[in-house]
């Protein structure tokens, strides 16, 4: 799940319950929050050297002809965290998906390294000599 040494998640949060998710592969990191209830017009997905923040906010009104009443609420979120050291913070996109008000956040990776072979030697360890009796080392 969360390595707090790949990334740290801060969040601010009016109500609700929200999960950012975060999945990666060898080329790239995936992050994952569900948005139901925001338009794709009220969110905001900015980004600051590593720090990736995305915001969202809603207004909403419900007129009651009958009892002549209305209704209005707000509500919003802010969450920002930052990217693991591997990452592109230029070869980034947002996407909204429609069907499960999922925002995703793709983010690149720097390719892997190619890990150096560590070769294990044997080194013959020698006995020091004994002392001569009367000396004084």
């Amino acid at each position: 799940m969360m390595n707090p040494n790949r990334g740290g998640f801060t969040r601010i949060q009016d109500g609700g319950s929200m999960t950012l998710k975060r999945d990666e592969n060898d080329k790239e990191y995936i992050y994952k929050l569900p948005v139901h209830g925001y338009p794709q017009n009220c969110l905001n997905v900015e980004i600051d050297g590593n720090v990736v923040r995305l915001r969202g906010e809603r207004q909403c009104k419900e007129e009651n002809q009958q009892s002549g009443t209305t209704r209005k609420w707000a509500s919003s979120f802010d969450y920002s965290f930052s990217l693991p050291d591997d990452a592109k913070p230029a070869d980034i996109s947002s996407n909204l998906d429609p069907k499960s008000n999922v925002l995703s956040v793709r983010v690149g990776r720097e390719a892997k390294k190619p890990e150096t072979e560590v070769k294990a030697i044997s080194i013959p360890i020698q006995r020091s000599p004994k002392p001569a009796p009367g000396d004084s080392k």
